[in-house]
């Protein structure tokens, strides 16, 4: 028996003019077949339901939906989720400081809603959202969900409250998107996304219109019901049919109760709406160990995180290849985490890989490669017999996974166990010049290309310098992509002229320093 969710996304922050029309407020109800959560339970309450999440975390659920709309705060805890911890909180302010606590701790924000003047949101711990970012803006930020669209984010909550639009993006499976932003429910619209095989997965209404988010997903044989009163019955009817409740709205709709299916009363108001081309080209998987909780390494781990993501999701964007971010950071970033992620990582004949260590690095005086030891562990805790992974043997296994291009990359030091990892104060320069990124360039360097690449920050005996930034590698080495994918370079572009200028940047950078950094690399590419 195919399992149900429950998925509420209520309305919120309805204005005291539209509430003299309640008799047009109704609620939405999406329902499909398809799921891969179970055992689900939901609530309304006036107040926020503190305790009703508390028994049923006690039951072993965990939060997947939740929202305020029509004076109630509705929420779905469900089994099956891919979520290793969570917690909420509620703010009256909008919560900038807990948000980015939370993201340093390895949380996600995987729900939030506004009602009774406070901000709600649900933080979890999950492999199916990467790194986040939001907009908090008056005006819908159509702008900045185009522009990460275009980065490989995609987007996981719409809010309306206070008078702002609250967008959350997310780096994750990448999935095909489009929106629709409406004064009157886009009826028409979403019957043709669910033709073509999308979900409801945000729905918001503010400031007198409808933000409908569509994402392309495994769920099928989708339909909609709108009725004026908490929709029990077509819970119900949904759990009859052996179907997935994949949504909940309350907004300002207007008209009869009635299926999707049936034309609507009115023609769609159609403000802005966006697709995102579809992906036919192989996989991109992208693997990022980064010891994001260290003491010394952290600051930079974080932003060396975002950064990696970011610049391998435009690529993988530019090409037409899908992303596949595999994050171990935070607590997560142990060699059993990483050994876990890496042996069960399956790829076509067609995928690129690449991997990138951010943190510390070690030899020992009898080693036979030139490569450094990864150290993925806490330093200072874990002894190297229960975190040492050498580089080469992470290159090894990810070459024999038959994946057309294997990038393998570590930044972190290279000398002799025991030595302080060195940490500069410099922070990387921001060029003000603008540069255009080729898609042929980037072609050249994804798609034309096979074989390996191994690479290490640093030679024998040498440290590697991390910054609050990332490091002189990590710098340099994003300062050389830009170029080399640039219309303004116009040398043919290859990854052994890519790595040559990274290594030049790397060791003048440190020489200005009266220090001696020089990264290493072999490239095995037909």
């Amino acid at each position: 028996m195919k399992q149900l969710i429950i998925s509420l996304l209520l309305v919120s922050a309805l204005s005291s003019s539209l509430l003299g029309q309640s008799r047009n407020f109704k609620w939405v109800v999406s329902t499909a077949n398809g799921s891969d959560l179970y055992g689900q339970s939901w609530a309304t309450r006036t107040d926020f339901p503190k305790d009703f999440i508390k028994e049923q975390w006690n039951n072993g659920k965990q939060i997947t939906s939740l929202d305020y709309g029509g004076g109630l705060w509705a929420v779905v805890l469900s089994k099956g989720a891919d979520y290793r911890q969570q917690t909420w909180a509620t703010r009256q302010a909008f919560p900038t400081d807990l948000i980015q606590q939370k993201w340093e701790e390895g949380y996600r924000i995987s729900s939030a809603a506004y009602g009774q003047k406070a901000w709600a949101f649900v933080f979890s711990k999950t492999e199916d959202l990467g790194v986040q970012k939001y907009a908090l803006s008056r005006s819908f930020p159509g702008d900045f969900i185009e522009d990460n669209w275009e980065k490989g984010y995609t987007v996981s909550q719409v809010v309306f409250g206070e008078g702002q639009w609250l967008v959350i993006m997310s780096l994750g499976k990448n999935q095909l998107q489009s929106y629709i932003k409406s004064r009157i429910f886009p009826e028409e619209w979403i019957q043709e996304k669910f033709q073509a095989d999308y979900e409801i997965s945000q729905t918001a209404f503010g400031d007198g219109y409808w933000t409908v988010i569509a994402t392309q997903d495994k769920i099928y044989n989708n339909s909609l019901h709108i009725n004026g009163a908490f929709p029990k019955n077509e819970i119900a009817l949904a759990w009859a049919e052996e179907k997935v409740i994949t949504n909940f709205s309350f907004g300002l709709k207007g008209g009869e109760n009635t299926l999707v299916q049936i034309s609507p009363e009115a023609s769609p108001v159609l403000v802005s709406s966006s697709e995102r081309p579809t992906n036919t080209l192989p996989t991109l998987h992208l693997i990022c160990a980064m010891d994001t909780k260290d003491r010394l390494l952290g600051l930079g781990a974080r932003h060396a995180l975002q950064a990696i993501q970011e610049q391998f999701s435009a690529a993988a964007k530019t090409t037409g290849l899908q992303i596949h971010p595999i994050e171990v950071s935070n607590e997560q970033f142990t060699r059993e985490e990483l050994k876990k992620n890496l042996d069960k990582l399956q790829v076509g004949p067609q995928d690129v890989i690449v991997f990138y260590y951010f943190g510390h690095g070690f030899r020992y005086s009898d080693n036979n490669s030139r490569f450094p030891i990864c150290f993925v562990g806490k330093n200072g805790v874990d002894h190297p017999r229960d975190a040492a992974l050498p580089l080469t043997d992470i290159y090894q296994q990810l070459t024999t996974k038959g994946a057309r291009l294997t990038l393998v990359f570590a930044e972190c030091c290279n000398n002799e166990i025991g030595v302080p990892a060195p940490v500069d104060s410099y922070i990387a320069s921001t060029p003000m010049s603008v540069n255009f990124a080729s898609k042929d360039r980037y072609k050249e360097l994804f798609l034309k290309q096979s074989g390996s690449i191994l690479l290490a920050s640093s030679d024998e005996d040498q440290a590697s310098w991390a910054t609050s930034t990332g490091g002189y590698f990590l710098d340099s080495f994003l300062d050389a992509f830009q170029y080399h994918v640039s219309n303004q370079n116009q040398m043919p572009p290859s990854w052994d002229t890519l790595l040559k200028d990274t290594q030049g940047r790397v060791k003048k950078l440190a020489k200005a320093k009266d220090r001696v950094q020089e990264p290493i690399f072999s490239i095995q590419l037909n």
